[in-house]
C-alpha cells in the first residue's frame, strides 16, 4: 500500500501547511486560502486516490500476490486481507487529512492522543474481546476500518468543536 500512503502524507503536509497559511514564502502575493475549502479539497482527494489506487491494487491482488508465492492457500489469505485493508484505505487517509488540519490550526497534542487510543488503543482491545470470542481472520481484519473509522469521527468532532474558535 504504498503509493497510497504516499500520497496521502503529501496531502497531510499540505493541508497542515496551507490550512497555516504559510505559502512557502515565495510570493508576498500568493492568496490567503479559505482552510475550510482547502480541508474539502484535501478529503476529496485523498478519498478518490486512496479508493481508486486500494481498488486497483484489489484487483491486481492475484497477480501481485504471486510476487511473493505461488501457493493458493497463500493467495487466498492474501486476498483475504486486501479486501479489508485495501478497499477501505482511503479512511485511514480521510483520518490522517484531519489529524493534518487539526495540526494546521494550532492543536497538535489532542488529534496525536485521539490517534493512539483510536487506531493502537482500539485495536489492542478489540483483540482481547472481540478477536478472543471469534478468532478468525476476518474478525481480526475488519479491526483496521473500524479503529479508522471510529478515529475519524472522533477527528471530525473535535474539528467541529475546535475550527470555531480559530
Amino acid at each position: 500500500m504504498a503509493p497510497p500512503f504516499v500520497i496521502s502524507i503529501v496531502l497531510i503536509t499540505a493541508c497542515c501547511m496551507f490550512v497555516k497559511n504559510e505559502p512557502l514564502e515565495i510570493d508576498d502575493k500568493l492568496p490567503k486560502l479559505d482552510p475550510k475549502k482547502v480541508l474539502i479539497y484535501s478529503l476529496g482527494f485523498v478519498f478518490v486516490i486512496g479508493a481508486v489506487l486500494g481498488s486497483v491494487f484489489y484487483l491486481l491482488g492475484p497477480y501481485l500476490s504471486k510476487f511473493y508465492t505461488t501457493d493458493l492457500e497463500v493467495i487466498k489469505y492474501a486476498l483475504n486481507r486486501m479486501r479489508y485493508v485495501c478497499l477501505l484505505y482511503f479512511i485511514c487517509g480521510l483520518m490522517d487529512v484531519l489529524v493534518g488540519f487539526l495540526r494546521g490550526i494550532g492543536y497538535s497534542i489532542i488529534p496525536m492522543i485521539v490517534s493512539l487510543i483510536g487506531v493502537c488503543a482500539l485495536r489492542v482491545i478489540w483483540i482481547y474481546t472481540i478477536f478472543a470470542q471469534e478468532k478468525t481472520l476476518d474478525s481480526l481484519y475488519i479491526s483496521y476500518p473500524i479503529s479508522w473509522t471510529v478515529t475519524v469521527i472522533t477527528l471530525v468532532l473535535l474539528i467541529l468543536y475546535f475550527f470555531p474558535k480559530v
